[in-house]
């Protein structure tokens, strides 16, 4: 399947582009205030949420970079991987230790969102290098 938007003679990188492009769209497009607000609420609306902002995430990412029908455990997995980041603050976790002085303003938040997002894009990476040869 060809990535979305994509035409016959592009490369793997345009595909790489296109998962990029999809995780934009899925974090920040169209994740609602209120996925936002509840994924870490330790109740079944913090659950649900989660999923469902995951769940779309993957799917956005699945759509943009055209990973083909067949992989269709790359999308579990990287759904899997968004959910536990998301639902247990990850990124946040992972500052505590590296960088906690980051984690303060002036730096915060744009320093919790960007670790938070290295960490989506290296999950990316590790279904891109499992997909293609």
């Amino acid at each position: 399947t060809a990535p979305l938007g994509s035409h016959q003679g592009m490369t793997d990188s345009f595909s790489l582009a296109g998962a990029i492009i999809g995780h934009l769209v899925g974090d920040f497009l169209v994740q609602s205030d209120a996925m936002a607000r509840d994924k870490q609420k330790p109740s079944w609306k913090g659950h649900t949420a989660c999923l469902l902002h995951s769940a779309i995430w993957a799917s956005s990412v699945w759509v943009f970079s055209g990973f083909p029908a067949e992989r269709w455990g790359c999308v579990l997995f990287l759904l899997a991987c968004h959910y536990v980041q998301d639902r247990h603050a990850l990124a946040k976790s992972w500052m505590r230790v590296m960088s906690p002085g980051f984690m303060d303003i002036p730096f915060a938040p744009w320093s919790v969102i960007v670790v938070d997002n290295t960490w989506h894009l290296v999950q990316i990476w590790l279904v891109w290098t499992w997909i293609t040869p």
